[in-house]
């Protein structure tokens, strides 16, 4: 009767033990996840602070994104940059540009058949 006794309890300890395991387990990944959302949301808030966009320098191009630090524009190190200049909010963006292509130029030009 003892040793039945005594193996029940192993049983019961052991079922609490795993049962507090997996919960604990559950737990762990709930904070990590948790963790990682914050730390990227701040990471996400630090890149959105970069002033680049914003700046009369800004070209927009691939090539040459700044005129006067192109080695660090679009990175943090832009974060607290010393010839930051905002651009005039009335100033369209460069690639928003729109070249008229010639064949619209080429058509808006009117000929006097009589001529």
């Amino acid at each position: 009767m003892s040793e039945q006794l005594g193996n029940q309890v192993v049983e019961l300890f052991i079922l609490i033990w795993c049962f507090g395991c997996a919960w604990a387990l559950i737990a762990l990944l709930c904070w990590s996840a948790w963790n990682t959302c914050r730390h990227g949301v701040q990471q996400l808030k630090r890149l959105h602070g970069i002033p680049c966009s914003r700046c009369i320098y800004f070209t927009g191009d691939h090539r040459l994104k700044c005129t006067v630090h192109p080695c660090t524009a679009l990175s943090e190190e832009a974060l607290n940059c010393t010839d930051f200049e905002p651009a005039p909010c009335y100033a369209p963006h460069p690639q928003r540009l729109i070249k008229p292509s010639l064949s619209l130029l080429v058509s808006r030009v009117k000929v006097d058949p009589m001529a």
